[in-house]
């Protein structure tokens, strides 16, 4: 909610409840005069910049001063005329009376009160009294300057030949000065919250900007030794052994899970370095035959931190060297001696969101890159898209560039696109909603049939996915699911986008599963989470099933 929105809420509230202050206790009644002054002081330092504000503050002060007159706090009463009769200064409007009509006639009656405290005539000899009010104010609160100078302003317009006027004359200069001496320091701190809050998220971007290259290279702490050679012949034969059904695999998407399995288990062989470390080196052999570069990146410096001299940019060089040819790994070693290198970043940032999807990875090379259209939607990634507007320009910033692009790279922008516009749909409404939807089935109807975000299906994607369908009544506690898992099986179960929040899966006796990949051994068992329907109702709940293979 903007301030000057904010503060007039208050002040209507705060009237409202004014208007039965009598009715109250004195506690709640001076408190709530108080907020009125704290909202009329408000209104008066913004009346400098719009002298409109001067009649909220004084209609402010003229609340504030009934409450004070029903509690009879004179001293308050007499501070809330001082207040009012400074607010004059900031009241000369040429449309005074139409922004007062504005407010209502409630408002128009209350400024006639305004303006008789402002136009009444207090006789000379009162001036003593206002100057030891004055006095007694400045003694009280020495550090509130612009209250204790609108005290001497009163009595320096109000009697202007007096003693008094004599007096007040030089201290409201002087708390005057010392007011914009407060208000410039105060500037000065907010200024310097500012540029430091600014400083603190340009680093914080900047920190998001860094590559995974720019980090320095890992240097072990321990003592251990690269393991002889022929230890390491020794362990790779217990590997091979051990492990002989996953050396028989040769896909791609096979060798990359063989690897990332080999890189786990080498965190439980400690114990032994040989067997540690070829781990490791096979994880890493396997992820450079499959191009899984973040993975042989890993692997090799999971061994610069375990062993004592392995030299991490060396072996880096060398295993890359073998497959330099591929574009994405020249890029890689370029970026290895220089990560700012901008086309090189471009082809490995678009890897690693594109090819593995491992947008962490990839967005900030995009961003460093030589490409303006993905430099421009990295940075809107960067940013952290966080309500549906955002969220809606940066679905659109990929629509656009699937718009200008063809084959692959429209496959790769609509489906980021499909992902923003999924998270954007969840606040949207009215026309940018339609829009939205209307640009996801056009997605839709575009991308292959492999490119689904489970997490976020249309009905136009759930349809065109090829698995078992099953129906399952949703008012009662369970059905079979149709079919039975056996050890190591994975079943993705994928729910209608209408019924996504209303299954749960189990297999034998096992726990409660959500939507996604199923795995146990047993029967397997859908559960509808919602309440309990009436027969008559007799609505059915749709999931399809999908027994996924190794590579999936």
């Amino acid at each position: 909610m903007p301030v000057m929105h904010q503060v007039l809420v208050t002040f209507g509230l705060l009237l409202s409840l004014a208007a039965v202050g009598s009715a109250q206790e004195p506690a709640a009644q001076r408190g709530e005069a108080e907020a009125l002054v704290s909202v009329g002081i408000q209104a008066m330092k913004e009346a400098d910049g719009d002298p409109r504000r001067g009649v909220d503050a004084a209609l402010a002060f003229s609340h504030a001063l009934e409450v004070y007159q029903q509690i009879g706090d004179n001293d308050a009463v007499c501070e809330m005329q001082a207040n009012i009769y400074w607010c004059k200064k900031r009241m000369n409007l040429d449309n005074l009376q139409q922004y007062v009509a504005q407010k209502g006639t409630t408002a128009a009656a209350d400024f006639t009160k305004v303006e008789r405290i402002i136009n009444e005539e207090v006789p000379v000899t009162e001036a003593s009294a206002y100057l030891d009010r004055a006095l007694r104010f400045q003694s009280a609160h020495p550090d509130k300057h612009f209250q204790i100078a609108i005290r001497f302003s009163e009595i320096i317009e109000r009697f202007p030949d007096s003693d008094a006027a004599k007096e007040a004359s030089p201290a409201f200069v002087r708390e005057q000065t010392a007011y914009l001496n407060q208000v410039a320091s105060e500037r000065k701190v907010e200024q310097a919250q500012v540029q430091e809050e600014r400083q603190q998220l340009r680093q914080e971007i900047e920190q998001i900007r860094r590559s995974r290259f720019m980090r320095p290279p890992s240097v072990s702490t321990r003592t251990v030794a690269v393991p002889e050679k022929v230890d390491q012949e020794r362990a790779l034969a217990t590997i091979r052994s051990l492990y002989k059904d996953d050396y028989l695999k040769r896909r791609d998407a096979q060798k990359r899970t063989v690897a990332k399995k080999f890189y786990s288990e080498a965190a439980n062989n400690m114990d032994d370095a040989a067997i540690f470390y070829v781990l490791l080196d096979e994880s890493t052999r396997l992820a450079m035959e499959s191009e899984d570069y973040e993975q042989l990146l890993l692997s090799i410096e999971r061994r610069a931190e375990t062993f004592k001299g392995f030299d991490e940019v060396a072996c880096k060089r060398l295993v890359l060297g073998k497959i330099k040819s591929k574009p994405t790994a020249g890029a890689i070693l370029k970026l290895m001696e220089d990560p700012k290198d901008r086309h090189a970043n471009t082809i490995v940032g678009r890897f690693f969101c594109f090819d593995m999807e491992r947008w962490d990875l990839g967005l900030p090379m995009m961003s460093l890159g030589d490409d303006a259209d993905l430099h421009r939607v990295a940075e809107l990634e960067i940013n952290g898209p966080k309500d549906s507007g955002e969220q809606r320009a940066t679905g659109d910033a990929w629509y656009d560039l699937g718009r200008k692009a063809s084959g692959e790279a429209r496959v790769q922008a609509w489906t980021r696109a499909r992902h923003w516009y999924a998270q954007a749909l969840v606040g949207a409404a009215g026309v940018n909603k339609a829009l939205m939807e209307k640009r996801r089935d056009e997605i839709d109807t575009f991308l292959p049939e492999t490119i689904i975000d489970f997490a976020n299906l249309s009905p136009r994607q759930w349809d065109k996915i090829k698995g078992q369908l099953i129906t399952v009544p949703e008012k009662v506690d369970r059905s079979n699911g149709g079919m039975a898992l056996t050890a190591g099986m994975r079943v993705r179960a994928v729910p209608h986008p209408d019924d996504q929040e209303k299954v749960v899966f189990k297999v034998g006796s096992g726990e409660r599963q959500p939507p996604g990949i199923i795995q146990g051994v047993g029967q397997l068992w859908v559960i509808p989470t919602g309440r309990q329907r009436r027969a008559a109702d007799r609505v059915q709940l749709r999931i399809k099933l999908v027994v996924l293979g190794d590579d999936d």
